[in-house]
């Protein structure tokens, strides 16, 4: 609810309006996030609610994942400590419907159903794809090198070349 000069009253929440929103390399990286390790439920009162969460290591990613909703949505989130993790929640029906209807993803379970967003793939700019990649990897990713020995050359691979491996394997699919 909001007085006449335009501001927001005391104690009441400020209605959030995603019908037209911009897709940037923040919300794309956002989505990325989102499909590695988010999810939405609904709760007891019917009202859906969107989780992003990390393991308690991952504290400071999770905080990065609070400023990104605050820079797309202009939602500030808190994250906390729950059991054995840490997370940000959300029960803003305007990012939620977001996430469902233009986001395209579903409530509930979304491991083996998960696509790489119409809105992301729909997009000729290569730095929406990076960002989106960006967000997913950080949620999902993993970076090794590992030392691998072929052929004659192994004692001179074994001391100076290391492999790198990346590694994304949220579920066993993600469709494109």
């Amino acid at each position: 609810m909001q007085h006449r000069n335009g501001k927001a009253k005391k104690g009441k929440h400020r209605r959030l309006n995603f019908g037209n929103i911009k897709l940037t390399s923040q919300l794309a990286e956002f989505l990325g996030v989102y499909v590695g390790d988010g999810c939405m439920s609904v709760k007891s009162n019917g009202k859906p609610i969107m989780e992003i969460a990390g393991s308690m290591e991952e504290a400071g990613w999770i905080s990065h994942v609070a400023d990104l909703l605050w820079k797309v949505f202009g939602k500030r989130m808190a994250p906390r400590p729950h059991s054995d993790v840490y997370s940000i929640q959300t029960s803003e029906n305007g990012i939620c419907r977001f996430l469902k209807e233009q986001a395209g993803f579903p409530v509930g379970k979304k491991s083996l159903t998960v696509r790489v967003p119409k809105i992301v793939i729909g997009t000729p700019n290569l730095e929406i794809y990076s960002s989106f990649l960006r967000g997913y990897f950080d949620a999902d990713g993993c970076l090794n090198f590992e030392r691998r020995t072929y052929g004659k050359y192994a004692d001179f691979k074994k001391t100076y070349h290391y492999y790198p491996r990346l590694l994304i394997a949220p579920s066993p699919k993600i469709w494109f």
